[in-house]
């Protein structure tokens, strides 16, 4: 196929090249504007390409001149790009100047210079200055945000300084600086230290038990698990072949842990399981027997001196 000298538009053939393109032939083509550039023989014969791109450059360009945009009024297009997209040079309702892309303004994510934004955040930033919440007062707010909210310096009834968002203040989410927290927690190791080894036993069985003892479970392989939870810790007291040994350890480590603290169970633990293995079980029911009368009499014995 001979193309030297025809021309498509602004281009005009020059010279067969020694490669194809999705089996056609490529040619060498000259455009009006001086570039050359590599054209494909059938898109140049019917006329799919007419130029080197210089015929596309501006012309599909919107004009946007004196357009208002929000408070944004573009005033000139720039040579500048962003993405795609020309840069015009825009004048904000209050006086400034500012460059946004066409695609921005026409679509309206950009409309102002940004003294809508802080229109609105100082809108948000509402004062609540010596307000209550809780056990805690604003002070002052920052420039921090949490969610689109102001986050304000709080001062709480026990002196100590902290930070919340105002939205966590309006909603009641924070009321202080963490102080109530712990004071919600402090009635719960109260009770642990006055429980008792009945009242622990009087507790409702998991549904999941595969023993109906509390805190022994069988295993896979027949053997039975005994542990203890103390103080939100799972303490493991071993595994043992027969339901009844594990029983025993499990109800003993009840009586030895309940009432002491977190430092002190540990070690009862420690030196009760060393007694243990160091001894056979023999006559198990007897000892679990006796152990637990021992502890109906020291109850017993607490009682009277109670009501006494």
């Amino acid at each position: 196929m001979e193309l030297t000298g025809q021309r498509s538009g602004r281009l005009t053939a020059l010279q067969r090249l020694d490669e194809k393109k999705r089996g056609n032939e490529v040619w060498l083509a000259r455009c009006d504007c001086g570039k050359c550039v590599k054209v494909i023989a059938s898109d140049f014969l019917h006329g799919r390409i007419k130029s080197c791109g210089c015929a596309r450059k501006g012309k599909n360009v919107r004009d946007l001149r004196n357009m208002q945009f929000g408070n944004l009024t573009a005033i000139e297009r720039l040579s500048e790009k962003k993405g795609s997209s020309y840069l015009w040079l825009c004048k904000c309702s209050c006086g400034n100047t500012t460059t946004a892309s066409a695609a921005e303004l026409t679509s309206g994510r950009k409309k102002s210079c940004g003294c809508l934004k802080t229109a609105h955040c100082k809108q948000m930033a509402k004062d609540i200055a010596g307000q209550r919440f809780g056990k805690l007062t604003a002070l002052y707010a920052t420039k921090k945000r949490a969610g689109g909210s102001v986050v304000w310096v709080c001062k709480c009834e026990c002196g100590r300084l902290c930070e919340a968002s105002y939205n966590e203040l309006k909603a009641g989410n924070q009321k202080s600086c963490g102080c109530l927290k712990n004071e919600h927690a402090a009635p719960a190791a109260f009770q642990w230290e006055e429980l008792t080894a009945q009242a622990y036993r009087q507790r409702r069985i998991r549904s999941d038990n595969t023993s109906g003892y509390t805190g022994v479970q069988q295993t896979r392989s027949g053997k039975w698990h005994a542990y203890i939870m103390v103080h939100k810790r799972t303490y493991h007291l071993g595994t043992y072949s027969d339901l009844q040994q594990a029983v025993f350890v499990r109800r003993r480590a009840e009586d030895l842990v309940l009432g002491q603290s977190e430092e002190q169970v540990a070690q009862t633990l420690r030196q009760m399981l060393c007694q243990i293995n160091s001894q056979p079980f023999c006559d198990l029911a007897a000892v679990l027997a006796e152990a637990e009368k021992n502890q109906t009499k020291q109850e017993e014995i607490k009682e009277l001196q109670h009501g006494g």
